[in-house]
């Protein structure tokens, strides 16, 4: 290498600046956020209004739904205090008797969640379970009597095939086609008048027209709203009062 060109690399590296920082340039800038995180911070921004109004949103307290609750346990105080005079090795007198603690649990369960102020009203998530546990159990107990009342085992196994597809229809339910979902009125009122009717196979006309008079009135009171928004839980106190009979009823035909 010939001395012209060492020179000129001196020069070259001798240059001001070359290996020092320009004070006088702008710090670089951090990358711009993907259009993705763009998209995402927007929507967390938007959505906060709508979040903060559903904390603020208080749950509104349905006394009446409460009442519906307490008043389930009727029925079953009715049939506890008859426990002394079932007799102990009887599965028919049995069915009778536990029929109510059957489905007693579930309607409490369903309407106290009511009574709390479910946003979905019992029509979406866990309230629309509930809700359809409570028709489902109805029909659990319908066939418990059925069997109990009877004392046969062929119409319970007909009681089994009716109330079971009444059940079907009620988780089969679509609420986003067909709207909100009711009480079962109809599948009910069929079902019950089934149980009542068998006890006319043992000739016991009088347990039957004062059960069918007592759930007629309940039916009554409930589908009429004859008492308002207290119709319901006025049902829940007539449903108490045949439960006498239904066990007289039974424990009198173990002594046949």
């Amino acid at each position: 290498m010939d001395s012209s060109s060492l020179f000129t690399i001196h020069k070259t590296l001798s240059e001001p600046g070359l290996f020092t920082l320009n004070k006088d340039r702008e710090p670089e800038q951090a990358p711009c956020e993907t259009v993705s995180q763009l998209q995402e911070s927007v929507q967390k921004e938007s959505d906060e209004p709508a979040v903060q109004k559903q904390k603020l949103r208080k749950r509104k307290i349905d006394q009446t739904e409460l009442i519906n609750a307490i008043t389930m346990l009727g029925p079953s105080l009715v049939t506890l205090a008859y426990l002394p005079y079932v007799p102990a090795f009887d599965s028919y007198a049995l069915l009778v008797f536990i029929h109510c603690f059957v489905h007693m649990p579930f309607s409490m369960i369903h309407h106290t969640n009511m009574g709390l102020g479910d946003p979905n009203e019992g029509q979406a998530g866990m309230g629309l379970i509930f809700r359809r546990l409570d028709y489902s159990f109805i029909h659990v107990a319908c066939i418990l009597l059925s069997f109990g009342l009877s004392r046969s085992n062929n119409f319970g196994m007909l009681s089994i095939f009716i109330n079971g597809w009444f059940i079907m229809k009620i988780w089969r339910y679509d609420v986003k086609k067909s709207g909100p979902q009711e009480p079962p009125v109809t599948g009910v009122a069929l079902t019950v008048t089934l149980y009542i009717f068998s006890m006319l196979f043992h000739g016991q006309y009088i347990d039957f027209i004062l059960s069918a008079a007592m759930m007629g009135l309940a039916l009554l009171v409930f589908k009429v709203n004859l008492l308002g928004e207290h119709s319901h839980p006025a049902m829940h106190v007539c449903l108490a009062l045949p439960q006498f009979f239904f066990l007289s009823h039974a424990v009198q035909l173990n002594h046949w």
